[in-house]
């Protein structure tokens, strides 16, 4: 009984602070009865969310100019999306109000996703793990595992050493947050139109369970790009060199 009154305390009534059941109301009739302070937040809202888009424009236009392979103009236009989706989805909601979940769920669904398209771009600047680990090896370079979300605050973990497997695995960190994700995402969709408002507090809770899935995959992605960072600059360094002595030659 304890357990229940606090999975409630948490879950149902943090989600919703009205004194009894409550429908959100259709869009028509959600922008009629809007107050100063609401419409001055939506105008507010709405500049954010074009001038997102407009640096999101001059984003695309610098990387179609400067990026000129396929694959990694692919992943960086990705990355380069995920400002404005999320902002897109953010402001969508607060003019239709029944759909706040599903731009909820996207907007996790591509922030998960994104963290994904980080290790892949990193890979593919870098030529493959196993190229990773060669040169790091020769560098005698470690895997620091002191970094953000919550392990920089211990100094006492070790460097590990570099190894294939130990990238690999940090690489499935980052992999399983995506699919955790889509699971939860699509659990979510089916129980939100079997149950609509009923299926609130397990659609927090399950929000809830998925919770460590990103911060897991979030912690995987600073791993690894502190560890092949360096990697990457010198990489990109050596390749601009080239490029500006093939057009001085």
């Amino acid at each position: 009984m304890i357990v229940h009154d606090v999975l409630r305390l948490f879950f149902d009534s943090f989600l919703n602070c009205t004194d009894g059941p409550f429908t959100i109301p259709p869009a028509g009739e959600y922008l009629r009865g809007l107050d100063t302070a609401f419409s001055a937040a939506i105008v507010a809202a709405s500049l954010l969310f074009f001038t997102t888009l407009s640096l999101a424009v001059l984003h695309v236009v610098y990387v179609h100019t400067y990026v000129t392979h396929s694959y990694r103009r692919g992943f960086v236009l990705f990355l380069a999306g995920t400002a404005p989706f999320v902002s897109a989805l953010s402001l969508t909601a607060m003019f239709i109000p029944r759909i706040w979940f599903l731009a909820h769920l996207l907007g996790f669904l591509y922030f998960s996703m994104a963290l994904w398209v980080i290790i892949c771009l990193l890979m593919h600047i870098v030529d493959g793990r196993h190229l990773v680990v060669k040169k790091m090896i020769e560098s005698s370079a470690t895997i620091n595992v002191q970094t953000p979300p919550f392990c920089c605050c211990f100094p006492c973990l070790p460097k590990l050493e570099m190894e294939a497997k130990k990238i690999r695995f940090c690489e499935l960190m980052v992999l399983q947050s995506p699919c955790i994700r889509l699971v939860a995402t699509i659990i979510s969709l089916i129980l939100y139109f079997e149950y609509q408002s009923g299926a609130f507090f397990a659609l927090k809770l399950l929000d809830f369970i998925a919770l460590p899935s990103l911060l897991i995959g979030i912690y995987g992605t600073h791993i690894l790009v502190t560890t092949v960072s360096k990697l990457v600059r010198d990489s990109i360094s050596e390749r601009c060199s080239i490029n500006h002595a093939f057009r001085m030659s």
